[in-house]
């Protein structure tokens, strides 16, 4: 089997098992799950950091990742009450459940790119066993620093 064939069927099971665990999340849980917590979320992580950091991008492309999700399932989109222990359980499904999910997805839209500006690199280690390497996306270094960097 060479690297195209296993990239494209890993990309397959990832989402397949994303979706199924995003219909029952969304099975789960109601309108202001999919709606106002995930913005709430947006506009709380800006008040409290820079809206332009890494946590507050991923809080963005989750709040996305949802409303799509809950279009792609169908479900009625209307505005509810907002309650505040409500959206506290949303926040620790965030954490526990939304991140995990929307990374899975993620890294399944990186694998099955066919010219990523970084590609995913798969290397066999033995029978049936492989190392897949991927981009990780990290905010420890700030754009200042390497710009010093590169002046030197």
């Amino acid at each position: 089997m060479n690297e195209y064939e296993i990239l494209g069927g890993l990309h397959k099971i990832i989402d397949d098992d994303t979706n199924l665990k995003m219909k029952e999340w969304l099975d789960s849980h109601n309108v202001n799950n999919y709606l106002l917590y995930p913005l709430a979320a947006v506009e709380l992580g800006a008040i409290k950091e820079a809206p332009e950091n890494n946590e507050n991008l991923l809080r963005r492309c989750v709040a996305s990742f949802v409303y799509a999700k809950a279009k792609e399932n169908e479900k009625s989109i209307f505005i509810k009450k907002f309650n505040t222990p409500g959206f506290k359980k949303y926040l620790k499904s965030y954490e526990s459940e939304l991140i995990p999910l929307y990374q899975n997805f993620r890294f399944s839209r990186e694998i099955n790119d066919i010219n990523p500006f970084s590609k995913p690199r798969l290397v066999q280690e033995g029978d049936h066993k492989y190392k897949l390497t991927t981009s990780l996306v990290s905010d420890h270094y700030r754009e200042e620093i390497l710009q010093k960097r590169h002046s030197l």
